[in-house]
């Protein structure tokens, strides 16, 4: 059986006894950037970086903004944006291949893709 501690179940906790996030389950598998937020910002600060999970509700918001705001993960103009991926304007290479893709799920019976 696998078990999945996600930190954020853990805050109450851990604020009161902060020194214990830096060794604890919750941490190790946290998204990478709210570890490498922590290494980087708070790795001597741990009840700091619990109130900044709180205060930014890091949860809900786009980690991959996240992590440009904190200085973590350098933004990249080619980034493929939500609004791009659900674009309907599809290039004749985009066509060919989601007509491949359904093709290849139906003869593997599986759900297929869909161009529309």
């Amino acid at each position: 059986m696998i078990y999945f501690f996600n930190i954020k179940h853990y805050i109450d906790t851990l604020l009161k006894k902060p020194k214990a996030l830096k060794n604890s389950y919750a941490l190790k598998q946290a998204p990478e950037i709210l570890q490498t937020i922590y290494t980087k910002y708070f790795s001597t600060k741990p009840r700091e970086f619990l109130h900044f999970l709180m205060d930014t509700d890091a949860f809900n918001d786009d980690l991959y903004e996240l992590g440009i705001e904190m200085g973590v993960i350098k933004k990249s103009k080619y980034r493929r944006t939500i609004e791009y991926l659900n674009r309907k304007d599809y290039s004749d290479i985009d066509k060919t291949s989601i007509k491949q893709l359904a093709y290849a799920s139906n003869v593997f019976g599986q759900e297929g893709v869909s161009d529309e």
